[in-house]
């Protein structure tokens, strides 16, 4: 063996002591200085039942022993120390190329059966690719004691599933639903979907929707469950499932309670409660830390003359009553551009709007919010793109037949709504009023004309005007023109903004 290999080997097995077993004193006393010059720990037996007491005493993750011996032969030894350790790597040597002991070898499991007299250059890559492979299996070993560790002694409640089919389930998990341990909660035929309480906006089992397959098709998705204890005390969880990588059907279910933060309430329509909860910013509040907890995502949405501006964000941190989030260049462009923000998440019972910015770092890209509210109807939930219109637009009401001769101007446009500014309201003109509304905008160049019949939908008074919406519908001769005027505006608009954060 060369002195390259030499010192691989000694490096190798650096940690690891060896046991030799052969009853040939100088084939043994010849073979042992070689051991000496790689393994720390060298240990020699004369025949197998002193080689198995060593084995006992000092379990040497390698043996080297001979077969045919006085006392106990090295098959019998090699059983019984697989017995005691099957990850223990055995190397058996014999003067003899005998088939039926070959066969014998393979079928305990030794790591390789070796002709005598030993060859010195064969012996040595056999030791260095079993030590190789020895020190693979620790790592192995000690890699799956820390994932044992981190499963059993985690906060959350971590189960492995096949599907809907229980696998494992960690200690926390299984106290909490009353067992002793995976055996008897398998058993008893343990089923998560049985356990899940119905509650609004909570993920549930129903007839029409299976909870695991609502999972399975939002992976890695933040769910809110409810869940009884044994106490028959409801516990409120963000549930999540994960898939196991090249592990078909197996996966990872997370349930982290949350129980201390009193959501619940926020999500039960039909409580008293509700309304104090949904106007309570501590609510809110807590909403933000559900999500730090869980690591989840939120989206903030902006609106850069009408056209929404939407990217993912995370929260960084709660302190009090402001909340740092994280997210992207554009989004802290679009933010700065209309001084306030509507948070969302699949994990809210509804959108935020977020209106004090106190600092908009673009070095840490990282925005400090205050003052917080929930929108109960929230312009995220448009189904059809607004724009503002170009500032040649024009409006004009017709109210129980006649002009409402009001100063106006058109805020925001789409397919089938209107927001516009009055100066002041027509005597009688209230929310579901019929109107007539004209608009007119210039389409490339010739102006679009569109005479439709209109409801009011909401009016808002505010300092020294009226925010009106009307939605209507168009008539299909106009439709598709008014369809590309929307378009052609939004690209516009969409260019100007990118020349903003350019």
């Amino acid at each position: 063996m060369n002195l390259e290999g030499l010192k691989k080997l000694k490096k190798l097995a650096a940690s690891f002591s060896l046991l030799y077993v052969e009853d040939n004193d100088g084939l043994r006393e010849q073979a042992a200085t070689f051991f000496k010059k790689t393994f720390p720990k060298v240990y020699t037996a004369r025949d197998g039942l002193e080689g198995l007491e060593l084995f006992q005493k000092h379990h040497c993750p390698i043996v080297i022993t001979d077969i045919t011996m006085p006392k106990m032969d090295g098959l019998v030894l090699s059983k019984k120390i697989k017995e005691i350790d099957p990850q223990i790597e055995i190397i058996l040597t014999s003067a003899h190329n005998d088939e039926k002991n070959l066969l014998a070898a393979i079928d305990l499991g030794v790591y390789k059966f070796i002709i005598k007299p030993l060859p010195l250059a064969e012996l040595a890559e056999t030791l260095i690719k079993c030590t190789e492979k020895v020190l693979e299996l620790r790592h192995r070993n000690l890699f799956t004691m820390n994932l044992h560790n981190i499963f059993n002694y985690q906060d959350n409640f971590v189960m492995m599933m096949k599907n809907s089919e229980l696998l494992m389930a960690n200690e926390k998990t299984i106290a909490f639903f009353g067992y002793s341990n995976l055996h008897e909660m398998k058993e008893d035929g343990f089923d998560l979907g049985l356990k899940l309480l119905e509650h609004d906006k909570f993920l549930f089992n129903d007839k029409e929707d299976d909870y695991f397959d609502v999972l399975k098709e939002s992976l890695d998705t933040l769910f809110h469950v409810k869940i009884a204890d044994t106490k028959n005390v409801s516990h409120h969880f963000m549930a999540r499932l994960s898939a196991i990588a090249e592990k078909k059907d197996n996966y990872i279910l997370s349930l982290n309670d949350i129980t201390e933060l009193n959501l619940l309430d926020l999500f039960d329509h039909k409580s008293m409660k509700h309304e104090k909860a949904v106007n309570n910013k501590e609510s809110i509040l807590n909403l933000f830390k559900m999500l730090q907890k869980n690591s989840g995502e939120l989206k903030i949405n902006s609106f850069y003359r009408a056209i929404k501006i939407t990217n993912p964000a995370v929260v960084v941190d709660v302190i009090k009553n402001e909340v740092t989030l994280k997210t992207s260049y554009k989004q802290q462009k679009a933010v700065q551009y209309e001084k306030k923000m509507i948070l969302s998440s699949n994990t809210f019972p509804y959108d935020i709007l977020a209106e004090s910015i106190i600092n908009n770092s673009y070095e840490t890209q990282s925005i400090n919010v205050q003052k917080f509210s929930f929108l109960i109807d929230s312009p995220t939930q448009r189904t059809h793109v607004r724009v503002e219109p170009g500032e040649s637009a024009q409006v004009t009401l017709f109210f129980e037949e006649r002009n409402a001769g009001i100063e106006m101007h058109i805020l925001d446009v789409s397919i089938d709504a209107l927001s516009i500014n009055m100066n002041g309201l027509p005597v009688g003109m209230q929310k579901g009023s019929k109107v007539q509304v004209d608009m007119v905008f210039q389409n490339k160049h010739k102006p679009l004309i569109i005479n439709t019949a209109a409801k009011i939908e909401s009016i808002k008074e505010e300092a020294h005007s009226y925010l009106v919406i009307l939605s209507y519908e168009i008539h299909e001769r106009l439709h598709m023109q008014f369809v590309e005027y929307l378009a052609a505006r939004q690209m516009e608009l969409i260019r100007e903004f990118k020349g903003l954060i350019s």
